[in-house]
């Protein structure tokens, strides 16, 4: 097809001038320096070319034609409505340092083949360590979407960034969302896909670059430490670097310090506690250094805000064992994939002469106060990232030689108590031809159950599957894993599982047992109801030294029993004796004025019988009113009062005390006073060896009129 640009031969437009319906649509277009056109005719749509008109001759192509010129270019179609057969494309670089980008604005021409269908393209390049900032303006938003969906209205707008390992991470938008501004790390190309004749604002968005914020971590450690470093998120890139000679090595994976001794290492991203996990690994060989009685400690200043694994690899002489020993509160067996409360997770793996054994997890708090490993093994630690790193130290010692895999020593609990274990690499199979053995602690008085509630039995090629028990020095007890386990018994004993050679190609041995724990003892109830007993309380403490004596008051587990005035209360006394309780009651007088009040006497009230101890005391309140007095009197006739060098000899003594706390004295019977008068309200304790041997009162009570004076005799009488 002939192309008109520019002035033609007259005879050739006075030809076309005729033909109307080929008069070719021409436009002037202006192409930016840093923007490439293309346009494209889809192969489906009628043959047309396009030209571009300037040159010697007209450059045409009825496929694809690239624009890009500084300057304005004369373009020239060969059908009526090039629009519905050509799309338009364009591509603008934009090139970024880490402070700015040039150009530093997304401009287009609004017109510039606006009733095409456009595709605006612009490719923008930063350097490394660079954040990329898109600006699209708070009245011109984006909304997210799925790169497979459209927008509406036509206009959809896709990022596409070059991510650190090469991977190229795509997102879609659509018009009037919330989203403003993006920030980006690495090469992007943003691309605005338009409809045919769609409106468009000069300014698309406004491109700007800052660099991009690390951060430093500095590591002085001790020999024989290494730290590993492992990316564990997939977002955002983000590369840890330590320098090495003249120059740094950076690696968005991984990194490995053997020798991390003031070292100085980089992290890329301001966050990278969220992109890498560290491991603390410490070398202990007990091969060549005693290793006694060894704190093993975790260090607290490395990475706090990371998670990190703390593990220390042990070694001593085979076949001795290295020995961990768990300060208070010790340790508890856990599933493997369980979570401590705390979050501080323990595993300990054993490595004998072929392949390894996961011990166990562990968390604080339990009955396992011991593990001893044959040869070698690894004891881990994991830590979740600003977990405030509590106490995880624990004690190595070289311990003796065993044919075991593994010897766990456990205290169990006092009381009744369910305590979980389970068999190396539990559930999977336990190793062929190894022995693992736990000792056990039994509290006295307790009784012990064996409950094996998970296991599975391996066909066996030589040797049985055997559980071995022993208490101290006596015959050992061989059962299998279907027999009958141990039930309802008592004292220290240790436990042996032993494999066999295997069937491989079968299931293996595993085994998670229980250990319950229940008192042997019965415990003596009691029912104390004092609603029938006016103004009297009691109390019960423990006061002996034996620690398996236990109290509860309405099921509830107590150091010291209050029993309320008015209440009933039901009490539980195990494994104590008389001598492991104190009993105390206490009764109050309230006497408003001396006509409620006729003269009384001070006697022990009727008790439970089922208290299994003895009163040690009883204490009476009285409560008159201020302008009255008490007048107390021994029923046989006078009282003592005890002094120094006066002590009393006598059965039992009473303590008389003003209710605020002021001591009138110590008594007791047969003396030359006849009376005690006091002015205040006071407190009368009795104590004696048998409350039960006591007859008669103790003292008669009588109100008077108000005295004064302070502790005085007068005709035998002492007033207060």
């Amino acid at each position: 097809m002939t192309c008109f640009c520019g002035t033609r031969a007259l005879l050739v437009l006075l030809f076309l001038s005729s033909l109307s319906s080929t008069v070719r649509p021409k436009m002037v277009v202006t192409i930016g320096p840093s923007s490439t056109v293309v346009l494209s005719r889809d192969q489906g749509e009628p043959e047309c070319d396009v030209c571009v008109c300037g040159g010697p001759a007209p450059d045409c192509s009825s496929s694809e034609k690239t624009l890009k010129s500084p300057g304005d270019l004369e373009v020239d179609f060969g059908c009526l409505k090039p629009q519905e057969v050509f799309t338009m494309k364009m591509t603008t670089k934009i090139a970024c340092t880490t402070s700015s980008c040039t150009p530093a604005v997304a401009n287009v021409d609004p017109t510039l083949f606006k009733d095409f269908k456009r595709t605006l393209m612009w490719d923008i390049s930063v350097p490394e360590r660079t954040v990329l900032s898109l600006d699209f303006g708070p009245s011109y938003g984006l909304k997210d979407i799925s790169t497979t969906d459209n927008c509406q209205d036509g206009y959809k707008y896709t990022v596409s960034t070059s991510r650190f390992d090469g991977t190229i991470q795509t997102n879609s938008y659509c018009k009037d969302g919330k989203v403003s501004q993006l920030e980006l790390l690495g090469a992007t190309t943003v691309t605005l896909e338009l409809p045919t004749g769609g409106d468009l604002d000069r300014t698309v968005f406004n491109v700007n670059t800052t660099p991009r914020r690390g951060r430093q971590e500095s590591v002085t450690s001790d020999p024989n430490t290494m730290i590993f470093i492992s990316r564990v998120a997939q977002e955002p890139d983000c590369s840890v670097c330590v320098n090495e000679g003249s120059g740094q090595n950076c690696n968005p994976q991984s990194l490995s310090l053997t020798d991390p001794s003031n070292t100085i290492v980089e992290f890329t991203c301001p966050l990278p506690q969220d992109v890498f996990s560290v491991e603390i690994n410490r070398q202990i060989d007990c091969t060549k250094s005693s290793c006694v009685g060894d704190t093993v400690h975790a260090e607290s200043t490395f990475f706090p805000d990371f998670n990190r694994t703390f593990t220390w690899d042990l070694k001593v002489n085979s076949p001795k064992t290295f020995q961990l020993d768990f300060p208070e509160p010790g340790m508890r067996q856990v599933q493997k994939e369980e979570l401590c409360p705390d979050g501080h997770t323990y595993s300990l793996i054993a490595y004998p002469r072929t392949g390894f054994a996961d011990i166990g997890t562990f968390c604080q708090g339990g009955p396992v106060n011991t593990v001893q490993v044959r040869y070698k093994g690894r004891m881990s630690l994991r830590v979740p990232g600003n977990a405030k790193l509590g106490p995880a130290n624990f004690k190595l010692d070289v311990g003796p030689e065993t044919r075991m895999l593994a010897i766990m020593k456990v205290s169990l609990p006092r009381g009744v108590s369910d305590t979980d274990f389970s068999t190396p690499y539990f559930p999977r199979k336990f190793p062929d031809l190894q022995q693992m053995q736990w000792d056990f602690t039994v509290p006295g008085m307790h009784n012990y159950t064996i409950l094996f509630h998970n296991y599975t039995a391996p066909e066996c090629l030589t040797g049985d599957v055997a559980v071995e028990y022993q208490k101290g020095e006596s015959k050992v007890t061989t059962l299998t894993l279907t027999d009958p386990q141990p039930q309802h018994q008592q004292g220290d004993f240790s436990m042996v599982l032993k494999n066999c050679e295997t069937n491989t190609t079968l299931q293996g041995l595993s085994l998670s047992y229980r250990v319950s724990v229940m008192r042997s003892g019965h415990p003596v109830l009691c029912t104390v109801d004092l609603t029938k007993q006016q103004g009297v309380s009691l109390q019960i403490e423990k006061v002996g030294s034996d620690p398996y004596c236990e109290i509860s008051l309405n099921s509830e587990v107590k150091e010291k029993m209050n029993v309320l005035e008015g209440t009933t209360a039901r009490l539980s006394f195990l494994d104590c004796t008389k001598d492991d309780l104190r009993l105390t009651a206490r009764q109050v007088f309230d006497c408003p004025n001396a006509a409620s009040c006729p003269p009384f006497s001070l006697t022990i009230p009727s008790l439970d019988s089922c208290l299994p101890m003895p009163l040690s005391s009883f204490t009476w309140l009285l409560r008159i009113p201020s302008d009255q007095s008490l007048d107390l009197v021994s029923p046989s006739g006078s009282l003592q009062q005890a002094l120094p060098g006066q002590e009393c000899q006598k059965d039992f003594l009473l303590n008389v005390a003003e209710a605020d706390g002021y001591s009138v004295g110590d008594f007791c019977l047969n003396g030359n006073i006849q009376k005690v008068q006091v002015h205040a309200n006071i407190t009368v304790t009795a104590t004696t060896p048998d409350f039960s041997k006591v007859r008669e009162p103790f003292l008669n009570v009588s109100i008077g009129p108000e005295i004064s004076g302070k502790c005085i005799f007068v005709n035998a009488v002492l007033t207060c």
